[in-house]
């Protein structure tokens, strides 16, 4: 994901993390975003159209080669709001107040937990501004939105690094009372990890990432989600899953959201690589290992040719495998 706009204005979009032009790609989604706020269905397509041309680039646009490329899909208007981009980083028409202010109500619904792309659309369609509308008229909102609604301010606010460790200390405490119990065959053997931007040193996260690395994760999992709903800090979930689960926290009378993601041993440095982030930085692996005939996932690196997964033994050794220098979390 990539922020386009200033805070207030975000665009957040989630793709391929071996993309290239990802940037210019989220510009032209936020112009698609704006022409399906206003119905204008012939440049929604036009942009749509757009945007396969660069997705289907095998290069990556820069100033030097702008004007010769030939993208199909993009004709002379779109292709000087690309070179616009590329040269100054942002596009004008995208200033103007008739624009920013869509987008930026689009921007408030899209930050609603659960809602996406889609939802925030069809909520400015129907004549929503703010989220009280929402809350007033919308009878259709699944559970996540619900909560994410409910909590919408709590949600955004940032959560402080010595919160992060106070919330990760009980959600460790939890895990040990519960999981603690369970017999040997049934894999009483876990380890936990703070990670997510935490790790990267970030001073005020907007969530908190548990890793958990468990000999069975399917027993883990059934196991901390049974006992989680009775523990008093628990809100409800956002989503279940054995890969991740997402729930509210209650903190200090605040509502947070956590994510714990739970993998078995060999799943562990790959893992710990993805949840840790940056996205960015997480592109730049995928696409180095893609060079190398390698596929990184958020829980494997596996060779594209025989479809073995290669065994990591650290986070050291993987960047060894990609040919590049050791990058320490924090500067990721």
């Amino acid at each position: 994901m990539f922020f386009y706009f200033p805070r207030n204005y975000i665009f957040v979009v989630l793709h391929d993390l071996t993309m290239l032009n990802v940037e210019i790609i989220d510009m032209l989604r936020v112009f698609t975003v704006y022409y399906e706020l206003i119905e204008d269905t012939y440049r929604v397509g036009a942009y749509k159209n757009a945007i396969t041309g660069v997705i289907n680039l095998n290069y990556q646009l820069t100033t030097a080669n702008i004007d010769d490329a030939i993208i199909q899909g993009v004709g002379r208007n779109i292709q000087g709001k690309i070179l616009e981009f590329l040269k100054t980083g942002k596009v004008s028409e995208l200033n103007k107040d008739k624009v920013r202010d869509k987008i930026k109500i689009f921007q408030i619904f899209l930050l609603v937990k659960g809602a996406g792309v889609k939802t925030a659309i069809c909520w400015y369609k129907k004549g929503y501004r703010n989220i009280s509308d929402v809350i007033m008229n919308e009878k259709t909102v699944t559970h996540t939105q619900y909560l994410g609604l409910k909590h919408y301010k709590d949600l955004l606010k940032k959560i402080p690094a010595e919160e992060c460790r106070a919330i990760f200390s009980k959600t460790k405490k939890l895990f040990r009372e519960n999981c603690g119990k369970l017999k040997n065959n049934c894999s009483p053997i876990f380890e936990l990890l703070l990670v997510g931007s935490y790790r990267r040193g970030v001073k005020y996260p907007s969530y908190v990432d548990i890793l958990c690395v468990a000999v069975n994760p399917l027993i883990i999992y059934q196991t901390f989600t049974n006992n989680l709903k009775n523990s008093k800090y628990f809100g409800g979930f956002f989503s279940t899953g054995i890969e991740k689960t997402s729930y509210l926290y209650w903190h200090n009378k605040i509502a947070r959201q956590v994510d714990v993601i739970i993998v078995n041993p060999p799943q562990k440095i790959a893992a710990l690589i993805y949840f840790t982030g940056s996205v960015r930085h997480n592109i730049v692996l995928r696409t180095l290992a893609a060079r190398c005939g390698l596929k990184l996932t958020n829980n494997a690196l596996i060779n594209l040719t025989t479809g073995k997964v290669i065994p990591l033994e650290s986070e050291r050794d993987l960047y060894n495998k990609l040919g590049i220098p050791y990058v320490a979390p924090k500067k990721r």
